[in-house]
């Protein structure tokens, strides 16, 4: 049995029960409309697209999937002695979180975060969204997961 699989194993008994929502769409044109990304002030033109929020996307959809991690408060992975987690101290806050590796429920299946962008994605741990902000690869001695350091909202 690989590394991975005996930790989704742990993961399928004793992660902790959360949403990944993914949110797809067509691309609003304000966001490279001067090269700076989301512009409110596109939309304020005559004639221009309903606003995106700051999404980039127009007709937006989410699509929502249910996995199981460890969450750990962001604070305690800083100092943690394992490089691969190791979250640069300077981005967290005492409200953020660190998911470790991805169970998709439906197939128990590792479930690749990696695509997964702040601007429009988010993960709901017991009624809170956070935003992701960096994913990271955990290795122990073997590809496992990956680390997902989570901003609250």
């Amino acid at each position: 049995m690989s590394r991975q699989h005996s930790f989704m194993a742990f993961l399928a008994r004793e992660g902790e029960t959360a949403t990944v929502t993914r949110v797809t769409g067509d691309a609003c044109p304000c966001w490279n409309w001067r090269g700076t990304g989301y512009s409110k002030e596109y939309h304020r033109l005559p004639g221009s697209e309903p606003d995106c929020n700051g999404t980039g996307l127009q007709n937006a959809s989410p699509a929502q999937t249910t996995v199981k991690a460890l969450f750990y408060e962001a604070g305690l992975m800083a100092a943690s002695p394992t490089p691969d987690v190791r979250l640069p101290v300077g981005e967290l806050e005492t409200a953020d979180l660190v998911m470790l590796g991805c169970l998709d429920t439906s197939d128990q299946s590792f479930e690749d975060l990696s695509d997964l962008e702040e601007r429009k994605d988010k993960v709901t741990r017991s009624s809170v969204d956070y935003v992701p902000r960096k994913v990271y690869g955990v290795t122990f001695g073997g590809d496992i997961g990956q680390a997902i350091l989570l901003k609250k909202k």
